[in-house]
């Protein structure tokens, strides 16, 4: 896999020196990074390692794109019905579903991008508590200051059932996201990917890539 030179540094970066973004900043992100996943899943294709550490900025201008990088242990999937069974990722980030032995699909992904909105919208991840049963609690000060939107759009990716969680599709239509981004915006965005997948097809560099 090819990369442009990217010299904005880490995601990561901007959030510990920021120490939490702006709802508008983080929804802007957001949509970037459900854009590409929904391009991504579209092609059976799972990221399995999200995190901000995986996320740079192509210049360090504030209003740099963002890239997503490190595709070292994405894997393709053939269908929904097909799953994926290595326990693999950063565990902080990682679906509940990987751990559990049953297998796990395209939504493991989008559970990651949940506890990175939260790191965005907050300055950290939410909190899992302990028990037989884990739970993710969100004691943060900052989450109680939050828009009631911007709050159902995290909760709506870290569904703890795969089934119910929100998809980068569904992501996308979101009201939260669209109280930041212009019709023009979204569709922009929606044209992206249509263009992507029309000349493009699969991406070829993800031929070769380990096992599920």
């Amino acid at each position: 896999m090819v990369f442009a030179l990217a010299t904005g540094g880490e995601l990561f970066d901007r959030v510990v020196a920021r120490g939490r973004l702006t709802e508008r900043d983080s929804a802007l992100i957001l949509a970037t990074l459900c854009n590409v996943l929904s391009f991504l899943h579209a092609h059976g294709i799972v990221h399995r390692d999200l995190r901000t550490k995986n996320m740079v900025f192509k210049d360090p201008s504030p209003n740099s794109p963002l890239l997503l990088v490190d595709f070292g242990i994405a894997n393709r999937i053939e269908g929904n019905r097909e799953r994926l069974r290595t326990q693999i990722g950063t565990p902080l980030y990682t679906a509940p579903e990987v751990w559990d032995g049953d297998g796990y699909g395209t939504p493991a992904d989008m559970f990651s991008l949940g506890i990175i909105a939260h790191t965005l919208l907050t300055g950290s991840p939410p909190t899992w508590t302990g028990g037989k049963v884990r739970r993710l609690a969100f004691p943060h000060p900052a989450w109680r200051v939050l828009s009631p939107e911007s709050r159902n759009f995290v909760k709506e990716l870290l569904s703890m059932s795969p089934f119910t969680r929100m998809t980068a599709e569904r992501a996308m239509d979101h009201p939260w996201l669209r109280k930041f981004l212009s019709k023009e915006e979204i569709s922009r965005l929606h044209q992206v990917n249509s263009e992507a997948f029309i000349s493009t097809g699969p991406p070829r560099n993800l031929e070769t890539l380990m096992p599920g």
